[in-house]
């Protein structure tokens, strides 16, 4: 059986590698539409990576189809990716000192079915960074294709306060969740079941 990973994240390839697999990419021809004001974050989100698996191109009936979408929200407004460095500088003085949630919604497709659609939240709370601090990050980091701004991963790290929930899950993938499905479904085993 193969394991299809829906996604060109690089962070989302390595955090599927931890698990000791190693994903075939498969490409998702879905263009994600904005959030419009008002409506549920979460029913967005888990229709972003419906969407994102019902459009790859590729048959992928005789393996497992995994594709996510990861969102930052604050006080029910969610940030998205910048499209400049100065609107990357006010999501960043926005969440300065202050909690914020990150979502992540996977759906996972076996053998072509649905098998699970959810979204997993995380809590992280950033220190205050002063103006100084936001340019530095920004000079330095790839902050152009990250939700809110900023990677978790990279030097942001130096900011962040507190986090409550999973780490993977802020990088881009729930992967414990992932486990626990793989377990449950194939057994301690299941590595054997792919290739």
């Amino acid at each position: 059986m193969k394991f299809f990973l829906g996604s060109s994240s690089p962070r989302r390839k390595l955090l599927i590698e931890y698990l000791g697999i190693r994903p075939e990419i498969v490409e998702s021809n879905y263009e994600e539409r904005n959030f419009e004001k008002g409506e549920d974050i979460n029913q967005y989100i888990l229709e972003l990576s419906l969407k994102k698996a019902e459009f790859v191109n590729l048959d992928t009936s005789q393996g497992i189809l995994l594709t996510a979408d990861t969102l930052v929200c604050q006080n029910e407004e969610v940030l998205g990716k910048p499209n400049s460095k100065e609107h990357a500088k006010k999501m960043l003085s926005q969440l300065s000192g202050r909690e914020h949630i990150v979502k992540t919604s996977f759906t996972i497709h076996k053998q072509g079915k649905l098998d699970v659609h959810e979204v997993i939240d995380s809590k992280v709370e950033f220190d205050m960074i002063n103006s100084k601090e936001i340019d530095f990050y920004l000079d330095q980091a790839n902050f152009m294709d990250k939700a809110g701004s900023y990677g978790i991963q990279d030097i942001a790290q130096v900011y962040v306060k507190s986090i409550k929930g999973n780490y993977s899950n802020i990088v881009g993938l729930p992967v414990h969740r992932i486990l626990h499905y793989l377990v449950d479904t194939f057994g301690e085993n299941w590595r054997d079941h792919f290739e």
